[in-house]
């Protein structure tokens, strides 16, 4: 019999990137970067994102990039959206290539997605992206949460394993909760809750995210001024709901291991991570 953490370890392991993966990643990138040089006289294109924090989630983690863009920067972010768009149109013919913002999206049939958004550098060191609300930019600096998320690591070992298990309920069961709203919870939650034990942590973390309402958080890396949202206002109720079943779930298995029922402790984490 499967024990409920043997579960909970199989999900981790079968929900991480292979190595194959990985490899058709940095082809892709390669290219990318490459074609963007010179079709556009692009910058500079770097990781972000989950893959480069190590929390992403397979098959479902989108690979991120910020291409950092030349000239001088529109008042429409549109635009930079836009010109991405055609260009990489272009370099993938046949490839669903489309605006998402704050990205430009590319659906590949034997890699995993990519996700490029637009970037130019402000004077301190942070970047302006397009604001996924509207049509302008907001601020935005993706090495400050990686480094978030890495201290993080240094303090609870198992921190990028139970994010990108996170991650794998918010993608098995659909939730539409930001990716970046999850981990930045999550890491700011497991700082606060040592020592790890992943049961109780699952379980804590649930209740503590239904107790928060889903409501908008202070940037834990310390951003200046950034809030981040879990969802858009239209997804909010779903997102609650989704949370509370989790949050019932992840006790009930809490509970049953203590009764030392692994069996129906098992049954009740396949509710968050079995579609």
């Amino acid at each position: 019999m499967t024990t409920a953490a043997a579960y909970l370890e199989f999900v981790i392991a079968t929900a991480t990137p292979s190595a194959e993966s990985r490899r058709k990643a940095s082809l892709n990138r390669a290219s990318i970067d490459a074609w963007l040089s010179e079709d556009l006289g692009i910058l500079r294109v770097f990781e972000t994102g989950s893959w480069s924090h190590g929390t992403a989630a397979a098959p479902w983690s989108d690979v991120d990039y910020f291409a950092s863009m030349p000239g001088s920067r529109p008042n429409a972010s549109a635009t930079d959206l836009e010109t991405l768009r055609k260009s990489l149109a272009v370099r993938f013919p046949g490839t669903w290539v489309r605006v998402t913002r704050p990205a430009v999206a590319i659906s590949f049939a034997e890699a995993p997605d990519v996700e490029l958004t637009p970037a130019h550098i402000s004077w301190d060191g942070d970047y302006l992206i397009p604001d996924p609300q509207g049509n302008g930019w907001i601020r935005s600096n993706p090495l400050k949460h990686n480094e978030y998320v890495n201290q993080t690591r240094d303090q609870v070992p198992e921190a990028k394993k139970f994010i990108r298990l996170l991650k794998e309920w918010k993608y098995q069961r659909r939730v539409p909760i930001s990716s970046l709203y999850l981990e930045m919870r999550a890491a700011k939650y497991l700082r606060e809750h040592k020592p790890y034990l992943v049961l109780w942590d699952l379980a804590g973390f649930f209740d503590e995210l239904h107790g928060s309402g889903l409501a908008d958080m202070n940037d834990p890396s310390l951003f200046e001024g950034r809030r981040i949202i879990a969802c858009s206002s239209s997804d909010k109720s779903r997102a609650v709901e989704a949370v509370d079943i989790a949050a019932r779930a992840s006790r009930l298995a809490r509970e049953c291991h203590l009764d030392k029922n692994d069996e129906l402790a098992r049954k009740a984490l396949e509710i968050l991570f079995e579609a």
